[in-house]
């Protein structure tokens, strides 16, 4: 069996979402790592808040897994007053393919919002089911 179907190991593409009328979704791809339920890796999303900076922002991430739940901190690889932790928190469903929750930015007041990640293969299935089209 591979590890990504007993592991959240392997490529995710995902979306986070903020409060209403805040900012619109913003996707992101994210690689990650997992082994004995600790988790790192890496995420990449365009740059939607962070005057100054680079268009795409790439961010660490590293956290857990316990069973279907899933925590993990992203910190972004940049130096900027606007660089700071955000908090995930979420649940994974048993075929280790889809990951939903919320997330905490501790700047910015305490901004928070939804998140939502699937394999890039759900994600194709999914769109297809959908639209009829193949990717």
């Amino acid at each position: 069996m591979s590890r990504d179907k007993i592991s959240v190991s392997g490529h995710w593409s995902g979306r986070y979402t903020y409060p209403a009328r805040f900012a619109p979704p913003v996707t992101f791809t994210a690689l990650l790592d997992e082994h004995a339920g600790i988790i790192d890796g890496w995420s990449d999303e365009p740059n939607t808040f962070m005057a100054d900076a680079p268009s795409t922002l790439r961010a660490d991430l590293n956290g857990e897994r316990s069973g279907q739940t899933i925590t993990f901190v992203k910190t972004y690889q940049i130096s900027h007053p606007d660089a700071d932790f955000v908090h995930y928190s979420g649940t994974i469903n048993p075929s280790l393919t889809h990951i939903v929750g919320a997330w905490r930015f501790l700047g910015f007041g305490g901004l928070t919002g939804r998140f939502e990640m699937l394999r890039p293969a759900v994600l194709k299935a999914s769109i297809k089911a959908k639209t009829g089209a193949t990717i």
